[in-house]
């Protein structure tokens, strides 16, 4: 078992794997703009910290988790979904958990964009990873795709289909993951 985990934007889409993050420690520090989306589970198995946090005030999120981490240990692994306009926390967040726990795993979520034709994803990766000075941490970076919807075109993943996927990510060791499909780019829904 676990002794502390972290999930950043999980209470969405994201909530069912934010609950089995959660089963597989003693602790869970939730950030999130609205934490109350997230049922956590009800048999107090777990501590929880649902921190409602502006993910544009890098201070705030940085002070919050340091806090977080203060009360129940170091992160073992974490979850983050955020924004492009976010990404200043993002370093903050990766750059304090390779401070506390260089072991951490942690397992970034990306939209469709971060797949796009010409995207350098693993170039991406170790500049978030340089500038946050945590050369060493495990970073896995999963893209959300699309899938075909049955009639000949496309549709977006469902939260399931993106929680499962995540899970599964979680389980396995690759260093970059995709759920659903990124190609043909002129196929994704919408376009």
């Amino acid at each position: 078992m676990l002794n502390h985990v972290l999930s950043v934007g999980g209470t969405g889409m994201l909530a069912r794997a934010t609950s089995e993050l959660a089963s597989r420690a003693r602790a869970i520090t939730v950030v999130a703009r609205r934490p109350e989306r997230w049922e956590p589970p009800s048999d107090g198995s777990v501590t929880v910290d649902a921190l409602a946090i502006d993910l544009l005030d890098a201070d705030a999120v940085e002070a919050a988790v340091r806090d977080s981490i203060g009360r129940h240990g170091a992160i073992d692994e974490a979850l983050i979904w955020t924004h492009p306009d976010t990404s200043a926390a993002l370093t903050r967040l990766v750059a304090l958990i390779a401070e506390t726990s260089p072991s951490a795993r942690v397992v970034q979520v990306f939209g469709s964009m971060a797949g796009r034709p010409g995207a350098d994803r693993e170039a991406d990766r170790a500049a978030l990873l340089e500038e946050a000075g945590a050369t060493g941490l495990e970073l896995h970076r999963v893209i959300l795709g699309w899938q075909p919807d049955g009639a000949g075109g496309t549709r977006w993943l469902t939260h399931e289909e993106i929680s499962s996927g995540v899970i599964a990510i979680l389980d396995g060791t690759a260093s970059l993951g995709v759920i659903g499909q990124l190609e043909p780019w002129e196929q994704r829904p919408g376009t």
